[in-house]
């Protein structure tokens, strides 16, 4: 008789336990939902800067090649007597090669990007806590290439206008719900490994 009061004391003993930290890791994560604001679709990206043909012909040499880090006035392309080089240093994500092919009047040759002025981008619904951002706040995010390490940074723009070309439909109201940017800055020093087009989830402090 006394084992089974035992026995049922440690059961009871056992289920408060449980009940206790379940009820504390819901309590936790109820504060993490209400204290961040969550963007799920999110890459790392820099303004592009397009090299173009001035005048078309016929691609005769190429200089570079994609993944390049180049200094101000590197040669990257020949089209006839057209030579193309970049103005400012960059990295070179894409090049349109094929030596020997015809190119357009004003077609882009080359795409380079600053490594320095690597941001995350983000894109939420109006509904989604726009109301709860502002330039300036924390951030912290999540890179898919690096799992769950966190990475820090600095809410640093948010867009002005809607990103016209990305929108949701809200099921409930019959409503388009309308995409903004927002951009997090982040010392591009400290994380060498993040690069250009890496898709990043974020959360933006309150």
């Amino acid at each position: 008789m006394k084992k089974n009061l035992f026995q049922n004391k440690s059961i009871v003993s056992v289920i408060i336990i449980l009940l206790i930290v379940a009820i504390i890791g819901g309590y936790l994560f109820w504060q993490k939902i209400n204290s961040t604001v969550a963007i799920d679709t999110a890459q790392i990206s820099a303004p592009q800067m397009n090299l173009i043909s001035a005048n078309g012909g016929t691609l005769k040499e190429v200089f570079a090649q994609e993944g390049d880090v180049l200094p101000p006035n590197s040669l990257i392309a020949r089209v006839d007597n057209e030579i193309i080089k970049t103005r400012t240093g960059g990295e070179l994500i894409k090049l349109n090669d094929g030596v020997g092919r015809a190119v357009s009047k004003g077609e882009a040759i080359a795409t380079i990007i600053s490594p320095g002025d690597l941001q995350v981008v983000g894109k939420i619904a109006e509904n989604k806590g726009l109301d709860s951002i502002h330039v300036g706040q924390n951030a912290y995010f999540t890179v898919d290439a690096f799992g769950s390490q966190k990475f820090y940074g600095t809410v640093s723009e948010i867009g002005a206008t809607a990103d016209v070309g990305a929108l949701t439909f809200n099921i409930s109201d019959k409503r388009t719900q309308q995409n903004f940017d927002v951009k997090i800055s982040y010392d591009v020093n400290a994380y060498p490994d993040l690069k250009n087009g890496m898709s990043a989830k974020i959360w933006i402090i309150k």
